[in-house]
């Protein structure tokens, strides 16, 4: 009888320690009232213009919104019938991959992230770990969606009418959805540089009288003589700039890609040609093309909005060991292109 008491002793503890453990497991819900998600609106413009050169880091927009709109609800956690409290508040962005400074998140256009301010200025992703429940969600005021530069932009996209950043909520093992912050609209990124037009697309040179070139044996050169491109620009956001690229093309042979330029042929004058510099450096003549990358083109510079010159310099070229005095014209012909 006596081991008896003790086997019962010992089956009656265990049975209350499963007891007390299925407790403890027992799931915690939490609800809304009223129901269902609770939406923040974030008002945007159809199109928001950008310079797309600026630094990364740079903030390039920043839309403000009413942090608490009407209509906020309750929310309660409970375990079984009895309430959790105090619970943790877990705020993200839901756009992309958070950036290295920790603040700033992908938005799925190249280039460009997006960071959320509360009214008290912190920055998602933040949690509140000890809010006592029930609660009613967000504070008063003013918050801020920033649109970041964070790479580079290699053309205009789209953030659509979408949640990019939520509120959940629970115990620390909880994920219950109760906050959602929403684009109330599509809105179009587009970088806004300046657009240029040459402004003399028949430059002639008048380059040095042929009595007084210094020719002393193939490969002298005469005085350079200067010239420029130029060019009037406009449209682009204050401060903001595009880049110039240019080729040369001999008129008479397009496929010429030294850096002579041959008289042409109703130039009575022999053995000199004619080469261009730009900043010092010898020009290579190349392809009738606006591509990128095309062989032998040359930086023009950034153009601003208003005026923009692309300064070069021309000289005489002696290329065989007789000259010949008689005209010496030449032909070529140039190719801008912008990024």
């Amino acid at each position: 009888m006596k081991n008896f008491r003790k086997i019962l002793k010992n089956l009656v503890f265990v049975a209350a320690l499963v007891g007390a453990n299925a407790g403890a497991m027992a799931a915690v819900t939490c609800t809304s009232a009223p129901s269902g998600i609770y939406r923040v609106p974030i008002s945007t413009p159809s199109s928001i213009a950008i310079d797309p050169d600026v630094d990364d880091g740079t903030v390039l927009k920043i839309l403000t919104f009413n942090n608490r709109p009407s209509g906020f609800p309750t929310v309660t956690c409970k375990n079984g019938s009895t309430n959790v409290s105090p619970i943790s508040l877990r705020y993200a962005m839901v756009t992309g991959a958070l950036q290295t400074d920790g603040i700033t998140y992908a938005s799925g256009i190249d280039g460009i992230g997006l960071r959320l301010m509360t009214p008290g200025g912190a920055y998602l992703p933040r949690t509140v770990a000890s809010q006592v429940a029930p609660f009613q969600p967000g504070i008063d005021g003013t918050a801020q969606l920033l649109i970041v530069k964070i790479g580079a932009i290699s053309g205009k996209g789209v953030l659509g009418a979408k949640r990019v950043a939520e509120v959940r909520t629970g115990p620390t093992s909880g994920d219950y959805l109760y906050t959602s912050y929403e684009l109330a609209g599509a809105v179009e990124i587009v970088p806004q540089k300046p657009t240029c037009s040459v402004t003399n697309s028949v430059i002639p040179v008048s380059m040095m009288p042929e009595q007084h070139l210094p020719f002393t044996g193939v490969g002298s050169t005469s005085r350079e003589v200067p010239w420029a491109i130029k060019l009037s620009c406009g449209g682009g956001l204050a401060g903001s700039s595009v880049a110039v690229f240019g080729v040369l093309t001999d008129a008479a042979n397009p496929m010429n890609r030294s850096d002579m330029l041959p008289l042409s042929a109703d130039s009575s004058a022999k053995g000199i040609a004619i080469q261009v510099l730009r900043e010092g450096k010898l020009i290579h003549f190349g392809p009738d093309s606006a591509e990128a990358e095309v062989e032998n083109q040359w930086a023009g510079g950034r153009a601003p909005n208003g005026t923009y010159s692309i300064p070069f310099t021309s000289r005489y070229v002696q290329t065989e060991h007789l000259v010949t005095s008689g005209t010496a014209n030449a032909r070529a012909t140039f190719t801008l292109s912008y990024r």
